[in-house]
């Protein structure tokens, strides 16, 4: 008797100059935070300012991975020893700003007298201030330039101080989806600053210095 034949599996023909298909294993898709900013806190004081951002400094970790740039209103015709007073405050390097200095984290800037500061592609510019008399308006400057330089990273924080300087800058901070800070005005030695800001509704916390410090470290742990 005959044996049959097994049947034999098709075979398929590869075409020439044709490739054959690998599949290939796609990696899921990663976040890239690398190039993430880190936050700038932009903090605006006047009257009744250095004992507030004093107790501000000493509250916030030196390692929180923010930059804190002071906007402090100082006398146009007299040096400033601003500088070396927060120094004292905290382990964090703290140094007066001087034209195209590139902020960096943990680390203080603090506005030298008589100018107008500005921030762009993460450099501080230094501009003469005006002799025009209109209001003289620094925070303001700073916080709206921080708004658009750094959008949602952007922090303001408005210390003691006298008059309204501040409240609009808070409001481009807001705008951009940064995050707003008023000290409470009951532990503010010139409360019309945070005062104003909060009546503008352009404050997320209202809080003395230290409380301020401490949110500021837990939205650093937590971004």
């Amino acid at each position: 008797m005959a044996k049959k034949k097994r049947a034999s599996k098709p075979v398929k023909v590869q075409k020439k100059g044709v490739t054959p298909r690998r599949r290939v294993e796609r990696a899921p898709s990663v976040p890239d935070v690398s190039a993430a900013p880190f936050p700038i806190v932009a903090v605006g004081a006047s009257a009744g300012g250095l004992e507030a951002a004093t107790a501000f400094l000493k509250a916030l970790p030196p390692r929180s991975g923010m930059a804190v740039v002071v906007i402090q209103h100082l006398a146009p015709q007299h040096e400033s020893a601003l500088t070396q007073l927060l120094a004292k405050a905290t382990s964090m390097l703290v140094q007066e700003i001087t034209e195209g200095m590139v902020v960096q984290p943990n680390c203080v800037y603090v506005i030298p007298p008589d100018k107008i500061l500005t921030i762009h592609a993460g450099a501080l510019t230094l501009i003469p201030r005006e002799r025009a008399p209109v209001p003289h308006h620094p925070i303001d400057e700073f916080f709206t330039a921080l708004a658009r330089e750094r959008k949602a990273a952007a922090i303001g924080v408005i210390l003691s101080g006298s008059g309204s300087d501040g409240t609009l800058g808070l409001e481009a901070i807001k705008a951009e989806g940064g995050v707003t800070f008023a000290q409470d005005p009951k532990t503010a030695a010139w409360s019309s600053m945070p005062s104003s800001a909060i009546a503008a509704g352009a404050v997320d916390f209202v809080l003395p210095p230290a409380g301020i410090a401490e949110e500021l470290a837990r939205i650093g742990r937590h971004p």
